[in-house]
C-alpha cells in the first residue's frame, strides 16, 4: 500500500496532531515548567552578573572600555533571555510580539544545540567579568558552574534528537524516495501526526519520537520561528538534501 494513504489521516488526527500550542513564541523552546524555569535561572543569572560587574565597576571608574561594553553585552542579552523564558504559562500578546520578534533575529534561541553553545559562551564571559574581573569569585564560580551545567544538558538533549532526525533521514535516503512520496497529490505539508507516521513508516519503529520530541523536530525543520505543527514541501526537501545533519 502507497504511503502517502497511511499519513493522509482525518480531522480528528490532524487536530490532535497540533504543533506547539500559540506558537514558539508563546510556548518556547521547552514545554516542562520545570526546564523553563531552568532556562530562566540562566537568565536571571546573566542579567545579576552584569549588574553586579556594572556596580563594582561604577565604584572605582577607570579606562577599560572592554570591560563596560562586556557588561553592557551580559545585560542586554540576560533581558532578552528573561523575556525569552520569563516562564508563564499564557503570556500577554504583547509579549508573544516580542519574543516573535526575538526569535526572527536570534533563531538560533529556538534549538537546543544553539542554546547549548549560548550558555556555554556566556559562561565564559560570567567568569571573566565576575572573576577576573574581580567583582565576586564566589559569584563567578556559582553562575559560571551554572551555566556550564545548562549548556551541557541543552547540547546533549539536542544532540540526541538531531542524531535520531539524521537516522530517519538517513533511511530515506537510502530508499531512493524524494518527499512528494510521502505526501498526497493535493498536499503541500505534512502535520505532526502525518510526521510522525512517515517517522515510525522509515523507521519499523513504534513512538520513535516522543510527542514532546516531535515538538521540537518540528520547530527545528521550520524555516520560520513559528510552530504550527507543520513540515511544508521545501522544508521536507531541505532537509533531504545534501550537507550536514539538522540541528535540533
Amino acid at each position: 500500500m502507497a504511503f502517502r494513504g497511511d499519513v493522509h489521516g482525518g480531522s480528528t488526527g490532524l487536530q490532535a496532531g497540533l504543533g506547539l500550542i500559540g506558537g514558539q513564541a508563546e510556548a518556547g523552546i521547552e514545554k516542562k515548567l520545570y526546564v523553563k524555569v531552568g532556562f530562566f535561572t540562566g537568565a536571571v543569572f546573566v542579567v545579576s552578573a552584569a549588574m553586579y560587574s556594572i556596580i563594582h565597576y561604577m565604584r572605582g571608574i577607570e579606562w577599560a572600555p572592554a570591560t563596560f561594553f562586556g557588561n553592557v553585552f551580559l545585560l542586554v542579552f540576560g533581558i532578552l533571555m528573561v523575556v525569552l523564558d520569563f516562564p508563564i504559562p499564557h503570556p500577554h500578546q504583547s509579549l508573544v510580539d516580542i519574543r516573535d520578534n526575538i526569535y526572527k533575529f536570534v533563531l538560533f534561541m529556538t534549538r537546543f544545540t544553539g542554546r547549548g553553545i549560548w550558555y556555554l559562551f556566556l559562561a565564559t564571559l560570567v567568569f571573566s567579568t565576575l572573576w577576573d574581573g574581580g567583582a565576586s569569585w564566589l559569584l563567578g564560580l556559582i553562575f559560571t558552574g551554572y551555566l556550564i551545567i545548562l549548556g551541557i544538558a541543552a547540547l546533549y538533549k539536542g544532540g540526541m534528537m538531531s542524531y535520531k532526525l539524521n537516522k530517519v533521514r538517513e533511511e530515506i535516503l537510502k530508499s531512493n524516495r524524494s518527499a512528494e512520496h510521502y505526501l498526497a497529490p493535493s498536499q503541500n505539508c505534512l502535520s505532526k501526526v502525518q510526521f510522525n507516521a512517515m517517522v515510525e513508516s522509515v523507521m519499523h519503529e513504534h513512538g520513535f519520537f516522543s510527542d514532546d520530541e516531535l515538538d521540537y523536530v518540528i520547530n527545528s525543520l521550520s524555516f520560520t520561528p513559528e510552530n504550527d505543527g507543520q513540515v511544508s514541501m521545501e522544508e521536507i526537501e531541505y532537509w533531504l538534501s545534501d550537507g550536514p545533519m539538522m540541528i535540533v
